[in-house]
Parts: structure tokens; sequence; C-alpha cells
């Protein structure tokens, strides 16, 4: 069976109240970490910045937490503001979840496959990081058909999948 995977494009972003806007606006990565030592223990942040002014957010990745207990290729990460390693929690929904924040998971996308077996007709999109796509949209994309050819296919059976929006693992059979 052909996998597919998609994967973020860009990191996601979320809505925040700014304090210099005065408003609800779209906050960004910075791709910038912040390591605050507190005695023997340390916090570390990926900060976020408003869109609009720049003013920043700081998101919890740890607290209070003994270097020993960190990774040293990861702390050298933090240390040094690793694009990769910010991009890695830039994608985590679990760290804006606990720092009470709702992410905007409807990014820009890339999609990878993997063919573990020849079968034309039954295929599998992952969806790893949950993002919030129209499986039907994934489907023409991957088939390289427009978007109304693929829904006229689906009506008439001719592409069967369970739910409109992707889940985490989908199967898509092909009749």
């Amino acid at each position: 069976m052909r996998t597919y995977t998609i994967i973020p494009a860009q990191t996601f972003s979320f809505e925040y109240r700014c304090h210099c806007c005065g408003k609800k606006t779209n906050f960004i990565t910075s791709n910038k970490f912040r390591v605050n030592a507190n005695h023997n223990l340390l916090d570390v942040w990926l900060i976020y910045k408003c869109e609009i002014c720049d003013y920043t957010k700081n998101l919890t990745i740890y607290e209070r937490i003994s270097p020993k207990k960190i990774n040293s290729l990861e702390y050298e990460g933090f240390m040094n503001n690793d694009l990769d390693l910010a991009f890695q929690y830039g994608v985590k929904k679990d760290m804006f979840n606990r720092n009470g924040l709702t992410v905007q998971t409807d990014v820009k996308y890339t999609i990878t496959s993997e063919n573990l077996e020849d079968d034309e007709k039954n295929f599998e999109i992952i969806n790893p990081y949950g993002l919030k796509i129209k499986t039907i949209k994934v489907i023409a994309d991957i088939l390289e058909i427009s978007k109304n050819k693929a829904v006229k296919m689906n009506k008439n059976g001719e592409i069967l999948f369970d739910y409109d929006y992707l889940q985490l693992k989908n199967n898509i059979q092909i009749m």
C-alpha cells in the first residue's frame, strides 16, 4: 500500500490578544528560544511574536527542569536557536495546549510518499500533525486531478473515504 504523509511547510500560529495592538492578532514563531536558569533549574521557551508589531509571547517548553534531564543536543539547539528544533516545537500541538492556546492548523503543507506495496487501488494518508485539511483536497493533489473531478468521483462511489477532514490516519479506496 502506498503511504502519503502530510508535513506542514510552516509552524503553527495562534491568535492572542496583543498588549501593544490592543486586539487579538496572529502570533508567529520567531524561531528563537529563551533559556533562563533559576538556581539549578532551567526554564525554556519558544518565542512567538505578533505579526503586526513584534510584541512577544513566550511559550513554555520546559519549566523548572534539571539541565541533566534535557538531552545535550537539544540543550545545545536551544542555546543556538536551532531552526530545525524551533520547527519541531512549532508544530507540536501539545505544547500549545499546555500553554492554553488553540493553534491554527490550516497551514501550507507538502506530501511525501512511500511505496510499501504495489497497490494502486488503496492508499493511506497519514496526518501526524493533525492539520485541518479537507480529505478530498489531498486526494485530488495525490491523484493529480482537479478537486471538482475528485468530488464527482466520490459522489459516484469511485473514491471511498470516511471523513470530510483528514484524521491522523486515513484509508482511501479507489474502485
